[in-house]
């Protein structure tokens, strides 16, 4: 409700104190404590962004790393508010601070999550390139690094560092990381010479692209104002609450309810003073009241529609998404397989076997992908009847004096109420759907266990 959240803004930073209760705020957001609580501190609509990262910046602490550089002839070079980010099919992101401590690490797609989901305890607050061992020798174990082969198509590995430096100290930082790797992979029997790609950014260009893509409402020009760091710290702070959701399907599922969840907060807590206000006739009172249950039937029919795509197993979506988990596990295991055989007709059977895995696994990625446009385009039609809805009951508050002159003798009120419920909502999601993210979890885990003991049961 673009107009109502105008209103708000405007009563919030001149009448409410940041600093209220700000040591709660600061144990929800301990860093090492996030896996027990989660962190919900901001709200995706656009106009209350900057209120949210006001909070963030004062609690998150420095979002930073510092990788010792060069040898002993060389000075120590030490890079601050960075992200290093890991491609090689699992994308895996981590944040360091300024100690070299990893302060948040992300999996960026289902490989990525599955590949730190029962390692990521182990992460947090150790040295960045202990974690990078951890998270290269997962990799390995699970056959997406294959070893001792110089097959062009496996092992390509690209590594992302967003830092703010000169360019000779991301030059040392670059060299550093990727030597680094290197040495790893070297350790693990993995061929990576040749195979490792960098991509340096030391502008904030690529971290607010990042910020878009973790959240698409954030507005471009505020991010502009922005220093490096309390970008990185943003990202971070993303990290930190959707690192409990093991599935992009979830995570997409949260971020949608947030959005619709926080607007319709707007209006559900406005409605008591609506319906308890004296100087409103009952008219006024009533066509308030069928507009706001539009709206929340139309949020009711979403989470509907999400839980029969997304949750319901014997769903379109999930039985195709099952198939491509079990086709690609096969290929995995299998192409570690073929590489480890001497050439000969055993290896060349092998070949041809791997090579219909793959098609099978094409045509299952096909198939998901057509039941995901499938799921979307029904769930396009009900967020179009919630916006709608939104709409209709923004512009009745709008086209009303009463009920304007009633925001604003409460948009105070108003808006602490609204920072209340964002900073519960991510609380309610996770207990709502508890049963379903611990089963995904657990997928995962065994997924990942399973893809381990095929590739052991090579050796």
């Amino acid at each position: 409700m673009k107009n109502i959240k105008k209103l708000i803004k405007k009563y919030y930073n001149h009448n409410y104190d940041h600093n209220t209760d700000i040591n709660d705020i600061k144990d929800k957001a301990d860093i090492n404590k996030k896996r027990n609580g989660g962190l919900l501190l901001f709200m995706k609509t656009k106009k209350l962004a900057i209120i949210s990262t006001a909070v963030f910046i004062a609690v998150i602490g420095a979002i930073v790393i510092g990788c010792s550089l060069g040898n002993n002839n060389k000075q120590q070079e030490t890079v601050k508010d960075a992200v290093i980010t890991l491609d090689l099919n699992p994308s895996i992101q981590i944040t360091v601070d300024e100690n070299g401590n990893v302060s948040s690490v992300y999996g960026n797609n289902d490989e990525g999550k599955m590949i730190i989901i029962d390692i990521q305890n182990e992460l947090v607050g150790k040295k960045y390139d202990y974690a990078l061992d951890l998270i290269i020798e997962a990799e390995t174990e699970c056959g997406f690094f294959v070893k001792a082969t110089s097959n062009e198509e496996y092992n390509n590995l690209k590594i992302t560092i967003d830092t703010e430096a000169s360019e000779q100290q991301i030059n040392a930082i670059e060299q550093e990381i990727k030597t680094h790797v290197e040495e790893k992979l070297t350790e693990l029997d993995v061929i990576i010479k040749d195979k490792i790609t960098t991509v340096k950014n030391n502008t904030k260009d690529a971290l607010i692209n990042k910020l878009l893509e973790l959240d698409e409402t954030l507005n471009k020009d505020e991010l502009n104002e922005k220093t490096h760091e309390e970008l990185v710290k943003l990202i971070a702070a993303y990290n930190i609450e959707r690192i409990n959701f093991p599935t992009e399907d979830l995570v997409n599922m949260y971020n949608n309810f947030k959005e619709y969840e926080i607007n319709i907060a707007e209006s559900r807590i406005f409605q008591n003073f609506v319906t308890t206000s004296s100087a409103l006739n009952e008219a006024i009172i009533n066509n308030y009241n069928k507009l706001f249950n539009l709206v929340q039937e139309a949020l009711n029919s979403l989470k509907s529609s999400y839980e029969e795509v997304f949750i319901n197993e014997e769903s379109s979506y999930n039985k195709a998404y099952n198939e491509v988990l079990a086709a690609k596990a096969e290929v995995l295991a299998l192409r570690s397989e073929v590489e480890a055989l001497e050439d000969g007709l055993e290896k060349t059977l092998k070949l041809a076997e791997l090579s219909a895995k793959e098609t099978a696994l094409l045509t299952a990625e096909s198939g998901l992908q057509f039941a995901k446009q499938a799921a979307e385009s029904a769930l396009n039609f009900v967020t179009t009847t919630i916006n709608q809805a939104l709409a209709q009951l923004d512009s009745y508050i709008m086209s009303t004096e009463d009920l304007q002159n009633l925001m604003n003798q409460n948009a105070n009120e108003l808006s602490q109420k609204l920072n209340t419920e964002k900073a519960e909502y991510l609380a309610k999601f996770e207990a709502e759907y508890k049963d379903q993210i611990t089963a995904k979890y657990n997928k995962l885990v065994e997924q990942k266990a399973q893809l381990v003991a095929q590739l052991k049961g090579q050796e």
